[in-house]
């Protein structure tokens, strides 16, 4: 077993074998292969990288290319070039596809930073929170009023 002086995160890269190091958001390789994203981690729920069609999760995109989980090391599914992907704990980054996944995947990062901030925010002033929630409770209302005189109007 490596010690944990040296394997700080017990995780090892899919790629090269070499160390994960926990950069907060994510865990990257310390050779520069790419970065571990484990569920949870990073923003992205675990229903976002489920693949649809016709309603039903379809994940025949291709068993990759051997690279295997970092946590439970069984082979990872591919989705294109973008990750490889364990359903049971994230998905595995190239170095050269980061920007690519970060894209893929803009809408629900956007998300869950605008979430910490809120968090961030509400940690300072709980009353804020309470405010925005009104505001909005506010706005849902005023949205609903105007798409019902729009309904009216349409024949």
């Amino acid at each position: 077993m490596a010690s944990p002086y040296r394997d700080p995160s017990g995780m090892r890269c899919p790629r090269c074998g070499g160390v994960l190091v926990d950069d907060s958001m994510e865990y990257s390789c310390a050779a520069g292969c790419g970065a571990w994203n484990p569920h949870g981690r990073i923003g992205i729920p675990r229903t976002a990288f489920d693949k649809l069609v016709d309603g039903k999760v379809w994940w025949t995109l291709g068993t990759g290319d051997g690279a295997r989980c970092p946590q439970c090391h069984r082979a990872m599914m591919t989705y294109g070039t973008l990750y490889e992907y364990c359903a049971a704990h994230g998905a595995w980054v190239d170095d050269i596809q980061r920007n690519n996944f970060r894209a893929h995947f803009a809408v629900a990062l956007d998300h869950a930073r605008e979430v910490d901030e809120v968090l961030a925010a509400a940690s300072d002033d709980p009353r804020m929170l309470a405010d925005r929630v009104v505001r909005l409770e506010r706005e849902v209302a005023d949205l609903r009023a105007r798409l019902a005189r729009l309904e009216r109007l349409l024949p």
